[in-house]
């Protein structure tokens, strides 16, 4: 991947002068140990080895040699690296195959270079010692990416499949975020969630807690209360998670693999939680007294015909699904990560006016949430004068 010119090669530009390596490329495997699985007495003399499927229990976790024979003292350890088992690093997300098989970010690890010679060297080195064989069932190539036009980090997993079946498979992912820190928003909106908190506890307190969960807009106030503080917790462990991450990135230097897939999966939760407020929020629109009487009379209908009641929910409940999704896939970039880079290894001339999914947070979600709430007092407007025609009696 990384540009044939020496100099920007180097320094671990990739040829289409938008990406940059963050770190070195690594290459991983997972492999199963030989006595897991016995063979037909039938078969024993024609040498077929017989392997099981991978999982915690046959997954071979042992050190070895090189050509995977027994460690030799009169080795260099550096020698001995691919040849070692690595566990797992702590919080990283697991890779997903076509089968449905999960795999952890450990394994026999091998580093490759910042150059494609260094690469290749590496490479021709492993394959000429039979570092891949028949006990391999699963190998992944990862790769770290910053992309100079969008400020956005990718993690790009290639992963291969060697299945109990004897059967390939093969699958990319790419995980892509923008770690974009939004200072004044969040203390905007840290500062609202005290006067709202205030308030909150002080209708506990002159309420009693257990009237104020028996009422509807009680026990919504607080759940709203609750969901806004989990979400300045996790904005802040989202924060302080990825200092740390690049922190000790920077300490170890350009010659080590970036794990940030924790930061995808810190990104995810907290604009789950985003996305969660931004749709139940606007239902408070609803305490307004005149907007009450003005709902009294579809209310009633919904009350005394079923059927309707459970039209009305179903709609309600699709706009706000609908609602949901929409808001979390806009400033989700987790979700646009196939559309947007395979996009990227194409062409870069037309990213340069393409904007960042965090960019078009507030339009997005705003829009849509008047929007839909627009569209179900539309909806409740129809059925009222519906009913009217069959002469209904409202209060």
């Amino acid at each position: 991947l990384t540009s044939a010119e020496e100099t920007l090669g180097a320094m671990g530009w990739v040829d289409d002068a938008t990406h940059r390596q963050i770190g070195v490329p690594q290459l991983r495997q997972l492999r199963v140990r030989p006595e897991n699985c016995t063979v037909s007495q039938v078969f024993n003399l024609t040498g077929i080895m017989c392997l099981s499927a991978f999982n915690d229990k046959t997954e071979d976790k042992s050190n070895y040699g090189l050509n995977w024979g027994p460690v030799s003292k009169f080795v260099n350890k550096p020698l001995l690296v691919p040849w070692s088992y690595t566990s797992e690093v702590e919080n990283e997300s697991p890779v997903y195959g076509k089968s449905g098989e999960s795999y952890h970010s450990g394994g026999y690890i091998m580093r490759l270079g910042n150059t494609q010679k260094e690469c290749n060297r590496i490479i021709s080195d492993l394959i000429d010692t039979g570092w891949l064989d028949i006990r391999m069932r699963a190998f992944i190539m990862e790769l770290s990416l910053y992309n100079t036009n969008t400020d956005t980090y990718s993690l790009i997993s290639v992963l291969i499949e060697h299945l109990q079946s004897g059967a390939f498979t093969s699958r990319v992912q790419v995980l892509t975020v923008h770690l974009s820190i939004h200072t004044v928003l969040i203390s905007f909106f840290g500062f609202l969630l005290l006067l709202f908190n205030i308030r909150t506890v002080k209708v506990v307190n002159r309420n009693g807690l257990t009237e104020t969960l028996c009422s509807f807009w009680g026990f919504y106030d607080i759940v709203l209360f609750g969901l806004c503080d989990v979400t300045i917790v996790a904005e802040l462990v989202k924060i302080l998670r990825t200092s740390s991450s690049v922190h000790i990135f920077q300490q170890v230097g350009d010659r080590d693999f970036f794990y940030f897939s924790n930061i995808v999966h810190y990104q995810r939760v907290s604009l789950t939680l985003w996305s969660l407020i931004l749709c139940l929020a606007p239902l408070r629109i609803m305490k307004f007294k005149p907007l009450v009487d003005t709902c009294k009379p579809a209310y009633y209908s919904l009350y005394q015909n079923k059927k309707l009641f459970c039209t009305t929910s179903f709609v309600v409940v699709f706009i706000l699904l609908l609602q949901f999704h929409v808001i979390n896939f806009s400033i989700c970039p987790t979700n646009l990560a196939y559309n947007v880079d395979t996009k990227y290894f194409k062409t870069s001339t037309d990213l340069k006016q393409r904007r960042s999914p965090s960019d078009c947070i507030l339009t997005v979600s705003l829009l849509l949430s008047f929007t839909s709430y627009i569209a179900v007092l539309i909806f409740q407007t129809i059925v009222i004068f519906s009913y009217k025609k069959v002469n209904l009696q409202f209060f």
